[in-house]
C-alpha cells in the first residue's frame, strides 16, 4: 500500500497538534521512535554516570565521553541523508541493514571481551549489581516481545540469586573493612 493510499484511507485529521498521530502508521512509527530516543537517552546518562563514578569526576572524561556519543550523528547525518536522496532506497536499506548486524556483532563480541576483563580487574562487589540488571531486563523484554509471564517460581529464584549476590557484596564491604581497620592499627589514646 502506498503512502498516498494510506493517508487517503486515514480519518480526517483535527486542526491540532495531535492530528497526525490519528494516521495508524505515522502513530506506530512515533512510538517506535519515542522508545528508541528513551533508551538511547538511558543509555547515555548511565554511560555519563558511569563515567563519572569511575573518573572521580574528570570534566575532560565525561566530555570526551559525550564527544564520542553525539560525534557520529554530526559526521554522518549529513552523509546519510544524501545518501537517501541519491541510491535506491531499497538497496541502501539493505545495505546499511546488513552493516549494521556486521556492527552489532563486532561489537557484542568486543563487549563480552570488556566484560569478562571488568570482571577480572574490578572487585565484584562493584561488577555484581550490573550484572544483576540482566535479570530486570530479561523479565521485561520476555513480557514485552514475547508475551512471557514470569511464574512465581522464576520471581524466586531471581530473589534467593539477587540476596545471594547481595550477601556476598555486603560480606566482601565488611571483609574490606576490617582490613582497612587492622591497617591502620588499634586506636591511640590520648
Amino acid at each position: 500500500m502506498e503512502t498516498q493510499e494510506i493517508i487517503a484511507e486515514s480519518p480526517k485529521r483535527p486542526g491540532h497538534g495531535f492530528g497526525p498521530l490519528q494516521i495508524p502508521l505515522f502513530r506506530d512509527r512515533w512510538i517506535a521512535s519515542t522508545v528508541s530516543n528513551l533508551g538511547t537517552w538511558m543509555q547515555d546518562t548511565a554511560g555519563t554516570w558511569l563515567m563519572t563514578v569511575l573518573s572521580a569526576g574528570s570534566p575532560l572524561l565525561i566530555a570526551l565521553m559525550q564527544t564520542a556519543a553525539s560525534l557520529p550523528v554530526l559526521l554522518l547525518g549529513l552523509l546519510a541523508g544524501a545518501t537517501a536522496d541519491v541510491f535506491e532506497r531499497r538497496r541502501l536499506l539493505i545495505f546499511w541493514q546488513s552493516w549494521m548486524l556486521v556492527t552489532v556483532g563486532l561489537f557484542g563480541g568486543l563487549a563480552h571481551i570488556l566484560l569478562t576483563e571488568s570482571y577480572r580487574l574490578a572487585p565484584a562487589s562493584l561488577v555484581a549489581p550490573f550484572d544483576y540488571t540482566s535479570m530486570l531486563w530479561a523479565f521485561v523484554l520476555g513480557y514485552v516481545f514475547f508475551s512471557e509471564v514470569p511464574t512465581v517460581y522464576v520471581f524466586i529464584g531471581a530473589a534467593v540469586i539477587a540476596a545471594a549476590g547481595l550477601f556476598v557484596i555486603w560480606r566482601e564491604r565488611q571483609l574490606g573493612l576490617q582490613r582497612v581497620r587492622a591497617a591502620e592499627g588499634p586506636p591511640t589514646g590520648t
